[in-house]
């Protein structure tokens, strides 16, 4: 075949001289070849990929460039389209800005063509310029675009690329999750992203699943050392480690070179968390093989410095400076501010260590200056802390006072950005929560409504065939009907009313959130409190969507949530939980979120304004015949004279008295609640709530 030849002859004559130098006679043989070209797409796309394959991405440009006009010549739309996306890939190795150009031309093209493929290749190529700009907003929401593309082609369920293009979207919304610290998000995802892939027989998937993971279940474990949040350390040490090697494994049976280097390294950093130096030492010298081998030399440079920290570790500091001078030098050369900042630091601070003051002070401030040419804190904090203890051991200790202060004013501005990021993460999860409730709200309602207009043409219709039918068998029918329909009706309003606990609940937190930062309360305290938010965040909204959850549930949500007010609150109140022996909390069930809002009722309104003594929340539960009886007692200020008890402008009062008159219609069965003050108190001081509930197991 004439193509394979000519692509054979290509490759020789790149090997000998420059693209551009060769293009002229390559454009017109290739010109020469048109029709076969054409007759081959196959040949071709796999002829270009071949260079993408080796990093010789202006090959993939200049001969993608040359496809297109072939197929643009011949009028062959599929190939125009399979010749922009080759286009695409060289580009976004080269020019992201060319990159988005040719996204929205093959999206265009794609749409007017109804090709679903190269439209979800469209939307991916715009989610990877914005990824590359750390705009991780447009990022995700065009991967979910790509995705919804592929999904909703008549032919996905037979297409294995659509598959594939499917889980690798997946992929990258879990490695957004993961750039974003939403570690707990990308570890979901990647879980099921993993089951797909298993599904699809796609490896390399599957591979990239346990990449995802074992990155997640490390930066958890860093998280909470950073923090102070509560992390099971060893636990996810040891699934990162062990996704870790499952990526290797995994990558080890491909022919990508790129993807072993990475697993490698991933590897490495597991052991690394681990102080296992040697273990890591191993597998950051075989990435560094690999990276070199595809001569990719910013990861190579990269992977110096990784092998120069763990030198570093192990205390042969002259090891560890020739690998970070290594580092700087090839970053120098490639250009890359990035890594030459981090080399810097690196030096700096070996230097320090070895005694050699005027190298260490000279690379701090080069430190320095590419931090702030960047912009990242972090990198200028670190060498500011550098440069305070080299002018301190050169006696210059009004230099090294002020070097000191900018270390502390860039580090505090790094965690108070990191923060407020993760403040605005989660104030835009809790917008789209609120308004798919809203959403779903307006559709349950839309629903309810068409129900009761079904129900009344139903009992039209019974009525009209109790006037053919025998009385007494249609009235029967009649009452089953319209009784089962009712059930319905009750439990969609059921959920309904607990939907709507979801937003007060999250603007409350929210609240207290932006009080501990305008508070200006530590940083630390600030991040705990959000760690916990988000896991009693996630707890209510997958609980409220339940009719009912165990007992045992209900007191994992009641304890988190306490804890939160506790730090919300400055610890200024204790709770205490006392459970009957005889009640089995995991075979109990109860309405969900049933005491939780009464509690923050107890703390916003009756602990906090009290300043005469501290606060204390008692939750009983006990056993009595068939009911379960639930106390929720505290001390605080109490009610005041002439106040109502069950005052309608209490939200929690309000739908907990709704809930219980519906489970009541639909269960057949007592359901009742009081609030009062607690009978010990001389002063009627504190309020007291007992839910008297049927044991439902």
């Amino acid at each position: 075949m004439r193509i394979t030849f000519l692509k054979e002859v290509i490759l020789s004559v790149l090997l000998l001289s420059s693209v551009n130098a060769q293009s002229v006679d390559v454009r017109s043989s290739l010109n020469e070849l048109n029709t076969d070209l054409l007759n081959n797409p196959e040949e071709v796309n796999s002829f270009i990929m071949d260079f993408y394959q080796v990093s010789e991405y202006d090959s993939v440009r200049f001969y993608s460039e040359l496809y297109y006009q072939l197929a643009e010549s011949e009028g062959n739309t599929t190939l125009q389209l399979d010749a922009l996306f080759l286009l695409g890939k060289g580009l976004s190795r080269l020019d992201m800005e060319a990159l988005k150009t040719v996204s929205n031309q093959l999206l265009r093209s794609a749409k007017r063509a109804e090709n679903s493929l190269f439209i979800a290749r469209g939307y991916k190529y715009l989610s990877d310029y914005y990824f590359n700009y750390s705009v991780t907003d447009s990022t995700l929401y065009y991967l979910e675009k790509a995705e919804s593309v592929a999904n909703s082609d008549i032919n996905f369920s037979s297409d294995s690329l659509l598959q594939t293009l499917v889980g690798q979207f997946r992929h990258n919304r879990a490695s957004v999750y993961y750039r974003r610290q939403m570690f707990d998000d990308a570890i979901e995802l990647a879980l099921d992203n993993r089951d797909y892939a298993i599904s699809i027989s796609d490896v390399d998937l599957e591979m990239r699943s346990y990449q995802v993971l074992a990155a997640s279940y490390s930066a958890l474990v860093s998280y909470g050392e950073e923090t102070g949040a509560e992390i099971e350390t060893e636990l996810y040490l040891e699934r990162s480690k062990e996704f870790a090697r499952l990526f290797v494994n995994a990558a080890n049976q491909t022919q990508n070179d790129y993807l072993k280097g990475f697993a490698y390294a991933t590897l490495a950093n597991m052991h690394s968390m681990q102080n296992e130096l040697d273990s890591a030492l191993i597998n950051y010298q075989r990435s560094l093989e690999f990276a070199f081998k595809q001569k990719d030399y910013a990861i190579y440079s990269s992977r110096l410095n990784n092998i120069g920290n763990i030198h570093s570790q192990l205390g042969q500091l002259e090891l560890a400076n020739d690998k970070y001078v290594e580092s700087y030098q090839v970053a120098v050369d490639l250009g890359n501010a990035v890594l030459q900042a981090r080399a810097a630091n690196n030096i700096s601070y070996t230097a320090l260590q070895l005694n050699d003051l005027n190298r260490a002070k000279n690379f701090a401030l080069i430190g320095i200056r590419l931090g702030e040419q960047l912009g990242r804190y972090g990198t200028i904090s670190q060498s500011y802390g550098n440069l305070s203890e080299i002018e301190q051991r050169l006696g210059n200790t009004e230099s090294a006072l002020e070097a000191y202060k900018s270390h502390i004013q860039f580090r505090d501005s790094l965690l108070k950005a990191e923060n407020l990021q993760r403040i605005e993460d989660l104030q835009t999860k809790y917008e789209t929560e609120k308004k798919q409730t809203e959403i779903d709200f307006l559709q349950n309602e839309s629903r309810l409504q068409a129900a009761l207009i079904k129900t009344r043409n139903t009992q039209i219709i019974s009525v009209g065939l109790l006037l053919i039918l025998i009385v007494t068998g249609g009235y029967m029918l009649y009452q089953r009907r319209v009784s089962k329909q009712q059930r319905e009706l009750h439990d969609m309003h059921q959920r309904l009313l607990s939907v709507q606990m979801n937003p007060h609940f999250l603007f409350n937190a929210l609240v207290s959130i932006q009080s501990f930062v305008l508070q200006n309360r530590e940083v630390k305290d600030t991040s705990n409190f959000v760690a916990k938010f988000a896991k009693v965040t996630r707890m209510v909204l997958n609980y409220s969507r339940e009719p009912f959850i165990t007992l045992n549930q209900e007191l994992e949500l009641l304890k988190e949530f306490l804890r939160l007010q506790q730090i919300r609150t400055g610890n200024t109140f204790d709770y205490y939980f006392e459970i009957d022996e005889n009640i089995h909390t995991d075979s109990i069930l109860i309405p969900p979120m049933l005491a939780q809002p009464f509690i923050e009722n107890a703390v916003e309104h009756g602990i906090l304004p009290k300043q005469d003594e501290r606060g204390k929340i008692d939750i009983e539960i006990v056993k009595k015949e068939a009911h379960l009886v639930i106390l929720v007692r505290d001390n605080g200020a109490g009610f005041k004279k002439g106040d109502a008890l069950t005052s309608k402008k209490s939200l929690a009062i309000k739908i907990t008295s709704e809930r219980f008159e519906l489970l009541k219609k639909i269960t057949g069965k007592p359901y009742s609640f009081i609030i009062k003050s607690p009978e010990s108190s001389s002063q009627n001081r504190g309020v007291e709530v007992e839910f008297c509930i049927p044991v439902v197991s």
